[in-house]
């Protein structure tokens, strides 16, 4: 992704919510999943602080597995936790590491490197962060697509779960 690639897209608004991140199951090499996820996040950031002059609040979608570590004991999770487990995973496996925990790495470093820059120019930002961490996020395509193969995994899993009912709850548990 190129810098400044959203400065056009951030004048004149109040507020900016980003949801894209790569999330397909088909990725080799790691990086196809979280370089997109760290420089989509930085880059509508960066693009925020030099010309989103109206900006008041920026929200990253991110995701439950950039926090949720799996233990045996129930526990709250909050904004001091993060799924390093994923991360420390994907690089000690890289492209051997499963797809999932390649996703969970993307969707963890994304929104490290979020708040990062926030820290890091907390001095000139005139806008403040907000993060919201759901399990799925759901919404129709912004792209022709041509067969259900084609979406997205959320979509996918949701339209074979609700019009095909092919999808086992321990099938989908595998993906997030």
């Amino acid at each position: 992704m190129q810098p400044g690639a959203f400065d056009d897209y951030v004048k004149d608004v109040d507020a900016i919510e980003h949801t894209a991140s790569p999330f397909h199951s088909q990725a080799n090499d790691p990086d196809e999943l979280i370089v997109p996820a760290v420089q989509g996040t930085t880059r509508i950031l960066e693009s925020a602080l030099a010309h989103g002059t109206n900006v008041k609040r920026v929200v990253a979608t991110s995701s439950c597995v950039a926090v949720l570590t799996v233990q045996s004991e129930p526990r709250v999770f909050s904004e001091a936790d993060w799924n390093d487990a994923a991360v420390a995973q994907v690089r000690a496996e890289g492209a051997k590491a499963p797809n999932r925990i390649k996703y969970h790495a993307s969707k963890t470093l994304a929104e490290k490197a979020a708040w990062g820059f926030v820290e890091e120019n907390k001095a000139k930002l005139a806008w403040d962060l907000v993060v919201v961490n759901p399990p799925y996020v759901f919404g129709p395509p912004i792209h022709e697509v041509g067969s259900p193969e084609k979406l997205n995994e959320s979509m996918y899993d949701w339209f074979h779960t609700v019009f095909k009912e092919s999808k086992t709850k321990e099938q989908l548990s595998t993906l997030g």
